[in-house]
């Protein structure tokens, strides 16, 4: 800090220890409702952005997960060949959308926030199956997507849920090896 400075800072003080608790209580108060209305403001933006980031998300998940991941991951449930050349096209834009989660969880502890949110629970299907293929190696390669899924897959609820949702397919991948 620079003399100045210093001295800026000690005149500031001095002056406030000769108001009166009622002239030092306005001044406190005279910009307390424009910083509620800014925090307001970017509570708005922050939500706005929420809205955003989950309609790029909903596009791409679904557009990898539903229409190719299914195949891949149920077409032995459903006694149907997988199309390999559509899971392999696909792997690619997969690893993508699990380095966002990993940035994201490298951050939290959920997707949402250090929370069990519906954005974390929703995957919890879709994921015990793709778990018992042989592409869980991309979840297990990022620590932090691998943490995530270990946790909830470990919940009480979820085992339950898993007791309703065989992994045993007749030719499942992953079960071969």
């Amino acid at each position: 800090m620079l003399p100045v400075e210093v001295n800026l800072d000690a005149y500031k003080l001095a002056k406030q220890n000769d108001l009166s608790a009622i002239m030092y209580h306005d001044l406190m108060m005279d910009n307390i409702d424009e910083v509620t209305d800014v925090r307001l403001k970017a509570l708005k933006e922050i939500e706005k952005d929420k809205v955003r980031v989950a309609k790029a998300y909903n596009k791409k998940v679904k557009s990898v997960f539903r229409s190719r991941w299914c195949t891949c991951i149920f077409a032995s449930y459903l006694s149907r060949d997988r199309n390999q050349a559509a899971v392999d096209e696909n792997v690619e834009k997969l690893k993508k959308v699990l380095e966002v989660y990993e940035a994201r969880l490298s951050q939290s502890k959920y997707l949402a926030g250090d929370f069990l949110s519906l954005a974390d629970l929703s995957h919890f299907t879709i994921m015990h199956y793709f778990m018992a293929t042989e592409y869980a190696t991309l979840v297990e390669a990022l620590p932090h997507d691998n943490a995530r899924w270990e946790g909830l897959a470990a919940r009480p609820a979820a085992k339950k849920v898993a007791e309703f949702m065989p992994v045993d397919a007749p030719e499942s991948p992953k079960k071969q090896e």
